[in-house]
């Protein structure tokens, strides 16, 4: 009678390290200078050109924000001008 004593494998151990690697890929990124993204970048790395895309969208949209807010004055009368700051 033939005993088959190795352990048994399953698709969870796999499935751990797995995401294991992926958490340390996540860390990895999150360490990363504003520089190493940039090469990054340039060499082609899709998930560092979209996180610079993302950054000048945030960028852009805090500075339109600031420069074109405005505020309602009530005149009195029923009617309300907008007055930009």
């Amino acid at each position: 009678m033939n005993v088959n004593l190795s352990p048994a494998t399953t698709g969870y151990s796999s499935t751990q390290s797995g995401a294991t690697s992926t958490l340390s890929a996540a860390a990895q990124e999150a360490r990363e200078t504003p520089t190493q993204t940039a090469q990054e970048a340039r060499k082609g790395d899709h998930q560092a050109q979209r996180l610079q895309a993302r950054e000048a969208q945030t960028a852009k949209n805090s500075t339109t924000t600031a420069t074109s807010q405005a505020s309602l004055v009530n005149t009195g009368n029923g009617q309300n001008v907008d007055i930009k700051v």
